[in-house]
């Protein structure tokens, strides 16, 4: 479950995906290459979601490694979203998220969905007890626009309800602004109104 991002920049080395493939289509993912590994098309990346049913079992063998150390920020969302549509029906990230709280390893926890709401109480419970640090991604606050670039992902009222609601639950929350596309979110007026 746990792979190795060598990316210098990064506030994380490792990441894990409860999911292969991402039912938001976004425009600009920059993800679908992954597809390919598994011998299927790029195309398909937003439409055939490889469900890792394992995942909870694997990982906590993996974070019961005597080399692993708990300290290490994981990021739960490299390729794809942890709360896509897909999550209603499996909870393979609940699962994953429970194994965090077991072993107290820090977790940086990247999504647009508003179904993290839905683990308010574990993450509240992870964040007591280690590093927690929820990211919402949030690249605009034209509504028009993000139906345009990002189609099947939660509104941006809804993002800012999750901000609100993680803060509220003293959850450490941030936004990532990202990506910013030339010509359509980077103007300095629409940067300065995203912040």
């Amino acid at each position: 479950m746990l792979h190795y991002v060598n990316v210098w920049f990064l506030p994380f080395r490792w990441g894990i995906n409860t999911y292969r493939g991402c039912e938001h289509n976004c425009i600009y993912c920059n993800a679908r290459y992954t597809h390919e590994y598994l011998g299927l098309p790029t195309g398909e990346f937003a439409h055939k979601i490889i469900v890792k049913d394992n995942a909870a079992e694997i990982l906590h063998k993996e974070f019961s490694r005597k080399k692993w150390n708990k300290n290490k920020t994981v990021n739960l969302a490299t390729v794809t979203d942890p709360y896509q549509p897909a999550e209603n029906k499996y909870k393979i990230t609940r699962k994953v998220l429970e194994v965090f709280l077991k072993h107290h390893n820090a977790l940086l926890l990247t999504t647009k969905s508003d179904l993290v709401l839905r683990d308010l109480d574990i993450l509240a419970e992870i964040g007591q007890t280690g590093f927690l640090n929820v990211n919402i991604t949030l690249l605009t606050l034209e509504e028009e626009l993000r139906k345009k670039i990002e189609p099947k992902a939660p509104s941006i009222d809804k993002r800012l309800h999750i901000i609100k609601e993680l803060h509220k639950a003293n959850i450490t929350v941030g936004v990532t602004a990202i990506p910013l596309l030339p010509h359509i979110t980077d103007s300095e007026e629409a940067i300065e109104t995203l912040i």
